[in-house]
Protein backbone atom coordinates (compact mmCIF):
# COMPACT_ATOMS: atom_id res chain seq x y z
CA UNK A 1 0.00 0.00 0.00
CA UNK A 2 1.57 3.29 -0.94
CA UNK A 3 2.27 6.01 1.74
CA UNK A 4 0.73 9.40 2.23
CA UNK A 5 1.87 12.24 4.19
CA UNK A 6 0.04 14.86 5.17
CA UNK A 7 2.17 18.04 6.01
CA UNK A 8 0.80 20.89 7.55
CA UNK A 9 2.06 24.45 8.97
CA UNK A 10 1.36 25.37 12.55
CA UNK A 11 1.27 28.73 13.78
CA UNK A 12 -0.38 29.57 17.11
CA UNK A 13 -4.15 28.93 16.42
CA UNK A 14 -4.24 25.23 18.20
CA UNK A 15 -8.19 25.25 17.50
CA UNK A 16 -7.58 25.15 14.07
CA UNK A 17 -4.76 22.57 13.64
CA UNK A 18 -6.38 20.40 15.89
CA UNK A 19 -9.96 20.64 13.31
CA UNK A 20 -7.73 20.14 10.19
CA UNK A 21 -5.94 16.80 12.18
CA UNK A 22 -8.82 15.39 13.25
CA UNK A 23 -10.42 15.68 9.67
CA UNK A 24 -7.45 13.94 8.18
CA UNK A 25 -7.86 11.02 11.17
CA UNK A 26 -11.56 9.85 9.52
CA UNK A 27 -9.66 9.02 6.57
CA UNK A 28 -10.61 5.47 5.06
CA UNK A 29 -7.06 4.63 4.40
CA UNK A 30 -4.52 3.11 6.15
CA UNK A 31 -1.50 3.94 5.28
CA UNK A 32 -0.95 7.78 5.99
CA UNK A 33 1.25 10.14 8.25
CA UNK A 34 0.26 13.26 9.72
CA UNK A 35 3.14 15.21 10.15
CA UNK A 36 2.45 18.73 12.02
CA UNK A 37 5.63 21.39 11.90
CA UNK A 38 4.84 23.98 14.82
CA UNK A 39 6.79 27.05 13.18
CA UNK A 40 8.17 28.72 16.58
CA UNK A 41 4.46 29.73 18.00
CA UNK A 42 5.72 30.32 21.69
CA UNK A 43 2.50 30.16 23.13
CA UNK A 44 1.88 26.59 24.03
CA UNK A 45 0.33 25.56 21.63
CA UNK A 46 2.87 23.02 20.17
CA UNK A 47 3.10 21.26 23.81
CA UNK A 48 -0.25 20.76 24.06
CA UNK A 49 -0.79 19.28 20.09
CA UNK A 50 2.20 17.11 21.18
CA UNK A 51 -0.02 15.81 24.51
CA UNK A 52 -2.96 15.37 22.29
CA UNK A 53 -1.21 13.28 19.64
CA UNK A 54 0.85 11.32 22.23
CA UNK A 55 0.05 7.97 21.30
CA UNK A 56 -1.45 8.21 18.21
CA UNK A 57 0.74 6.87 15.68
CA UNK A 58 -0.43 8.32 12.47
CA UNK A 59 0.68 11.67 14.09
CA UNK A 60 3.85 13.31 14.67
CA UNK A 61 4.66 17.03 15.95
CA UNK A 62 7.37 18.68 15.01
CA UNK A 63 8.65 22.07 17.01
CA UNK A 64 11.05 24.31 15.31
CA UNK A 65 13.23 26.86 17.03
CA UNK A 66 12.41 29.85 15.07
CA UNK A 67 9.66 30.87 12.71
CA UNK A 68 10.84 29.96 9.20
CA UNK A 69 7.90 31.19 6.88
CA UNK A 70 5.90 29.20 4.82
CA UNK A 71 8.60 27.83 2.28
CA UNK A 72 10.88 26.39 4.75
CA UNK A 73 8.45 25.74 7.94
CA UNK A 74 6.74 23.45 5.00
CA UNK A 75 9.82 22.07 3.40
CA UNK A 76 11.07 20.72 7.20
CA UNK A 77 8.02 18.31 6.98
CA UNK A 78 8.49 17.67 3.46
CA UNK A 79 12.22 16.75 4.21
CA UNK A 80 10.84 14.43 6.74
CA UNK A 81 8.07 12.74 4.78
CA UNK A 82 10.90 11.93 1.86
CA UNK A 83 13.29 10.86 3.94
CA UNK A 84 11.84 9.16 7.21
CA UNK A 85 8.55 7.77 5.92
CA UNK A 86 9.28 7.25 2.72
CA UNK A 87 6.28 8.85 1.22
CA UNK A 88 5.03 8.16 -2.02
CA UNK A 89 2.72 11.57 -2.20
CA UNK A 90 3.07 14.34 0.03
CA UNK A 91 -0.13 16.46 0.40
CA UNK A 92 1.32 19.83 1.84
CA UNK A 93 -1.68 22.09 3.58
CA UNK A 94 -2.26 25.07 5.10
CA UNK A 95 -3.91 24.10 8.83
CA UNK A 96 -6.68 26.19 8.04
CA UNK A 97 -7.37 23.46 4.81
CA UNK A 98 -10.20 20.88 5.79
CA UNK A 99 -10.44 17.47 4.11
CA UNK A 100 -13.66 15.94 4.96
CA UNK A 101 -13.82 13.46 1.98
CA UNK A 102 -12.95 10.26 3.95
CA UNK A 103 -12.18 9.02 0.45
CA UNK A 104 -9.59 11.69 -0.17
CA UNK A 105 -6.22 9.18 -0.10
CA UNK A 106 -8.47 6.71 -2.29
CA UNK A 107 -9.59 9.20 -4.92
CA UNK A 108 -5.72 10.43 -4.94
CA UNK A 109 -4.38 7.47 -5.68
CA UNK A 110 -7.14 6.56 -8.21
CA UNK A 111 -6.55 10.41 -10.19
CA UNK A 112 -2.73 9.92 -10.38
CA UNK A 113 -2.86 6.35 -11.63
CA UNK A 114 -4.32 7.62 -14.94
CA UNK A 115 -1.79 10.55 -14.90
CA UNK A 116 1.72 10.94 -15.19
CA UNK A 117 2.48 14.07 -13.03
CA UNK A 118 4.31 15.25 -10.10
CA UNK A 119 1.94 17.57 -8.73
CA UNK A 120 -1.56 17.92 -8.21
CA UNK A 121 -4.11 20.50 -7.17
CA UNK A 122 -7.46 19.74 -5.79
CA UNK A 123 -10.60 22.31 -6.49
CA UNK A 124 -10.09 24.57 -3.12
CA UNK A 125 -12.95 26.02 -2.06
CA UNK A 126 -13.11 28.94 0.00
CA UNK A 127 -15.84 30.02 3.07
CA UNK A 128 -17.63 32.24 0.39
CA UNK A 129 -18.33 29.53 -1.96
CA UNK A 130 -14.99 31.15 -4.43
CA UNK A 131 -12.88 28.31 -5.95
CA UNK A 132 -9.09 28.91 -6.07
CA UNK A 133 -7.86 26.34 -8.46
CA UNK A 134 -5.89 26.75 -10.77
CA UNK A 135 -4.44 29.98 -9.88
CA UNK A 136 -4.74 32.24 -13.13
CA UNK A 137 -2.77 35.15 -11.90
CA UNK A 138 0.77 34.08 -12.02
CA UNK A 139 3.74 35.23 -12.80
CA UNK A 140 5.12 33.33 -15.97
CA UNK A 141 7.89 36.06 -17.62
CA UNK A 142 10.12 38.88 -16.99
CA UNK A 143 7.65 41.58 -17.94
CA UNK A 144 4.81 40.94 -15.68
CA UNK A 145 7.60 40.79 -13.04
CA UNK A 146 9.30 43.80 -13.38
CA UNK A 147 6.03 45.39 -13.38
CA UNK A 148 4.90 43.50 -9.74
CA UNK A 149 8.20 44.75 -8.50
CA UNK A 150 7.70 47.78 -9.57
CA UNK A 151 3.98 47.98 -8.35
CA UNK A 152 4.76 47.03 -5.12
CA UNK A 153 7.84 49.34 -4.44
CA UNK A 154 4.58 52.34 -5.32
CA UNK A 155 2.38 50.56 -3.04
CA UNK A 156 4.91 50.50 -0.07
CA UNK A 157 5.84 54.34 -0.85
CA UNK A 158 2.16 55.52 -0.93
CA UNK A 159 1.01 53.06 2.11
CA UNK A 160 1.18 56.07 4.89
CA UNK A 161 -1.14 58.09 2.87
CA UNK A 162 -3.22 56.07 0.59
CA UNK A 163 -4.29 53.09 2.80
CA UNK A 164 -7.21 51.01 1.91
CA UNK A 165 -9.01 48.58 3.84
CA UNK A 166 -9.46 46.35 1.18
CA UNK A 167 -6.12 47.74 -1.78
CA UNK A 168 -6.07 45.59 -4.64
CA UNK A 169 -2.41 44.15 -5.49
CA UNK A 170 -0.90 42.91 -9.03
CA UNK A 171 0.91 39.88 -7.10
CA UNK A 172 -1.83 38.66 -4.92
CA UNK A 173 -3.74 35.98 -6.58
CA UNK A 174 -7.14 36.31 -8.70
CA UNK A 175 -9.41 33.60 -7.97
CA UNK A 176 -11.30 31.55 -10.36
CA UNK A 177 -15.15 30.41 -10.25
CA UNK A 178 -15.20 26.32 -10.16
CA UNK A 179 -14.19 24.48 -12.99
CA UNK A 180 -14.89 21.48 -13.40
CA UNK A 181 -12.96 20.06 -16.09
CA UNK A 182 -8.92 18.69 -15.21
CA UNK A 183 -6.23 20.77 -16.51
CA UNK A 184 -2.45 20.17 -17.07
CA UNK A 185 0.30 22.20 -16.60
CA UNK A 186 -1.50 25.28 -14.79
CA UNK A 187 0.00 27.10 -11.54
CA UNK A 188 -1.67 26.20 -8.57
CA UNK A 189 -3.00 27.35 -5.37
CA UNK A 190 -0.20 27.30 -2.47
CA UNK A 191 -2.60 26.06 0.39
CA UNK A 192 -3.00 22.66 -0.86
CA UNK A 193 -0.35 20.89 -2.94
CA UNK A 194 0.15 17.28 -3.32
CA UNK A 195 3.12 16.00 -4.81
CA UNK A 196 3.95 12.58 -6.22
CA UNK A 197 6.93 10.39 -6.81
CA UNK A 198 7.93 12.82 -10.15
CA UNK A 199 8.33 15.99 -8.24
CA UNK A 200 9.66 13.71 -4.66
CA UNK A 201 12.45 11.96 -7.03
CA UNK A 202 13.83 15.67 -8.23
CA UNK A 203 13.20 17.65 -4.86
CA UNK A 204 14.15 17.75 -1.60
CA UNK A 205 11.97 20.37 -0.67
CA UNK A 206 8.47 21.44 -1.75
CA UNK A 207 8.63 24.77 -1.85
CA UNK A 208 11.61 26.94 -2.80
CA UNK A 209 13.86 27.85 0.46
CA UNK A 210 14.82 31.33 0.30
CA UNK A 211 11.17 33.13 0.68
CA UNK A 212 9.52 33.57 3.98
CA UNK A 213 5.98 34.15 2.56
CA UNK A 214 4.06 34.70 -0.99
CA UNK A 215 5.33 34.17 -4.53
CA UNK A 216 5.90 30.13 -3.53
CA UNK A 217 3.25 29.47 -6.05
CA UNK A 218 5.03 31.20 -8.94
CA UNK A 219 8.42 29.85 -8.13
CA UNK A 220 7.12 26.61 -7.88
CA UNK A 221 5.56 26.89 -11.24
CA UNK A 222 8.63 28.27 -12.93
CA UNK A 223 10.99 25.32 -11.32
CA UNK A 224 8.42 22.35 -12.31
CA UNK A 225 8.03 23.84 -15.89
CA UNK A 226 12.03 24.29 -16.39
CA UNK A 227 12.09 20.10 -14.82
CA UNK A 228 9.69 18.87 -17.15
CA UNK A 229 7.29 18.06 -14.09
CA UNK A 230 3.69 18.13 -14.84
CA UNK A 231 1.12 19.76 -13.03
CA UNK A 232 -2.71 19.10 -13.03
CA UNK A 233 -5.42 20.53 -11.63
CA UNK A 234 -7.94 18.17 -10.38
CA UNK A 235 -11.53 18.72 -9.62
CA UNK A 236 -12.54 15.38 -8.47
CA UNK A 237 -10.56 15.93 -5.01
CA UNK A 238 -12.17 19.01 -3.07
CA UNK A 239 -10.83 20.84 0.27
CA UNK A 240 -12.65 23.80 2.24
CA UNK A 241 -9.79 26.65 2.88
CA UNK A 242 -11.16 29.08 5.41
CA UNK A 243 -7.51 31.49 4.43
CA UNK A 244 -5.23 33.53 6.46
CA UNK A 245 -5.50 32.51 9.95
CA UNK A 246 -1.62 32.54 10.15
CA UNK A 247 -1.32 36.19 9.09
CA UNK A 248 -4.02 37.20 11.43
CA UNK A 249 -1.78 35.99 14.12
CA UNK A 250 0.93 37.88 13.25
CA UNK A 251 -0.55 41.45 12.07
CA UNK A 252 -2.09 43.40 14.73
CA UNK A 253 -4.37 45.62 11.98
CA UNK A 254 -5.37 45.89 8.82
CA UNK A 255 -3.09 48.36 7.71
CA UNK A 256 0.11 46.02 9.52
CA UNK A 257 -1.14 42.85 8.04
CA UNK A 258 -1.17 44.95 4.81
CA UNK A 259 2.58 46.33 4.74
CA UNK A 260 3.61 42.77 6.10
CA UNK A 261 2.05 41.38 3.04
CA UNK A 262 3.60 44.09 0.76
CA UNK A 263 7.00 43.36 1.88
CA UNK A 264 7.51 39.75 2.08
CA UNK A 265 5.76 39.77 -1.69
CA UNK A 266 8.59 42.07 -3.09
CA UNK A 267 11.33 40.07 -0.95
CA UNK A 268 9.90 36.94 -2.72
CA UNK A 269 9.59 37.96 -5.88
CA UNK A 270 13.22 39.42 -6.13
CA UNK A 271 14.30 35.89 -4.94
CA UNK A 272 12.20 34.92 -8.26
CA UNK A 273 14.03 37.40 -10.49
CA UNK A 274 17.51 36.02 -8.98
CA UNK A 275 16.32 32.71 -9.80
CA UNK A 276 15.35 33.65 -13.33
CA UNK A 277 18.84 35.26 -13.68
CA UNK A 278 20.49 32.09 -12.35
CA UNK A 279 18.90 29.82 -15.40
Amino acid sequence: MQQISFVILHYKVKKITIQCVENLLMQNYDNYKIIIVDNYSNNGSVENLKTRYLNNSKVDVVALEKNYGFAKGNDVGYFLAKFKYNADYIVVMNNDVIIEDRNFCKKLLAVHKNHNVGIIGPDIENLTGIHQNPLWNCITNKKELVKAIWTIRLKLTLMPFLYQKKPKCRHIKTYSPFIKDEMKNVPLHGSCIIFTKAFIDVFNYAFYPDTFLYAEEDILFYLSQKNKINSMYCPSLNVKHMEDVSTNNICKNGKEKRMFELKNSLASLKVLRQIWKEQ
